[in-house]
């Protein structure tokens, strides 16, 4: 399956890419997450578009310090995870979309914190551990794939990685009126401050696909890609 480039990722040098991982599920989720995602891949929106509301993206306040570029970026606070759901299955209640929007988007945070902006720089390595939100297997995978799953390919040259935007659009199934699984189409922009002053921006894109268990949502595959993006 070939993913379109986001907007942004027009004229980028070229990217890595993960072919399609999936953890071992039961079939149903399976089976209507990928649907899902194919409806993502096309651009295709529903006429039950749901619940449109976002959470905002945090920015620093502009500073009269005279200081570097490097030293703004330092500065810089991540940007929240903003998530809107694009398309929602029948059944599924405008009041109950909301607390949905917000409960599919903490493992996207989790894991974009943990595999891409958490601990120290240069960084000793990720494992499965760096994948909270996922399932085990599907944890297990990513990890083989840290490359594009993690910030591993710039770990011992950055100081810092800061999120610059992190967007979700979320493509939700249901049975019997009950949201049972999702694909979430991901964009995760980020800039590394190097040790030798200098900066790289990349972006992480594609999809993501979840499977419910009561309130909690999980990780259970994925087809992503990194593109290192142009200043």
């Amino acid at each position: 399956m070939r993913l379109r480039l986001h907007p942004l990722q027009r004229g980028s040098t070229p990217r890595s890419r993960t072919r399609i991982s999936l953890s071992r599920t039961s079939r149903w989720p399976l089976v209507a997450a990928l649907s899902l995602g194919l409806v993502a891949s096309f651009g295709l929106t529903s006429c039950n578009s749901g619940d449109d509301s976002e959470t905002p993206t945090s920015s620093s306040a502009p500073t009269d310090d005279a200081s570097t570029a490097e030293a703004q970026r330092l500065d810089k606070d991540n940007a929240q995870v903003t998530a809107h759901i694009v398309q929602v299955g029948r059944g599924v209640k405008k009041k109950q979309q909301t607390a949905i929007r917000r409960q599919i988007a903490k493992p996207i945070k989790a894991w974009s914190d943990a595999a891409y902006l958490a601990g120290d720089f240069p960084h000793a390595g990720y494992t499965k551990q760096d994948f909270p939100g996922w399932t085990a297997r599907a944890a297990a995978l990513a990890a083989r794939d840290k490359d594009v799953t993690t910030s591993d390919f710039i770990r011992q040259k950055a100081d810092q990685v800061i999120a610059d935007r992190r967007d979700a659009r979320l493509f939700v199934f249901s049975v019997g009126g009950l949201a049972g699984g999702a694909t979430a189409r991901v964009y995760l922009g980020m800039t590394a401050d190097l040790e030798s002053g200098k900066q790289v921006r990349y972006a992480v894109a594609g999809q993501v696909y979840l499977t419910r268990k009561a309130n909690h949502w999980r990780i259970f595959g994925y087809d992503l890609h990194r593109t290192v993006l142009r200043r």
